[in-house]
């Protein structure tokens, strides 16, 4: 049960601050930067769910097989352990795009990567201190 909830906590997590972040804080940008690769209509994203959900599953279980159990029930381990995950995860992510996709910039993948070590960061904190504070850990 701890797991499912911790599951469930990092899940939400992530998916509230992307909702902010690429909804609101850089959807301009990212609309420049990926307007060639994009799935872009009518000046928008057109987000493919069923592959968004896997992300966020994956992202999520990152966080509570990895991250959480080598925290403990510290808040900053959580955040430094999330932070390196992220940059992990995103950076695989960006530099592949780098090496493979046609222009892909840096300015995009050196934010995208800021953002994953941010996120990260924030959603293991989240959900490090849900564990301790519900006494889950």
């Amino acid at each position: 049960m701890m797991f499912l909830k911790n599951f469930l906590v990092s899940a939400i997590a992530f998916a509230i601050l992307d909702f902010i972040w690429l909804g609101f804080v850089m959807k301009k940008f990212n609309l420049r930067h990926l307007s060639e690769i994009g799935r872009i209509v009518d000046g928008d994203f057109q987000v493919h769910y069923g592959a968004a959900f896997i992300v966020y599953i994956l992202m999520s279980l990152g966080v509570v097989i990895f991250v959480a159990p080598l925290a403990g029930s510290s808040v900053v381990k959580a955040i430094g352990l999330g932070a390196f995950m992220g940059l992990l995860v995103y950076g695989v992510f960006d530099m592949t795009n780098m090496a493979i996709l046609k222009n892909y910039s840096w300015a995009f993948a050196l934010a995208d990567m800021a953002w994953g070590v941010f996120v990260f960061a924030a959603v293991s904190a989240i959900t490090v201190w849900s564990a301790v504070k519900f006494n889950n850990i």
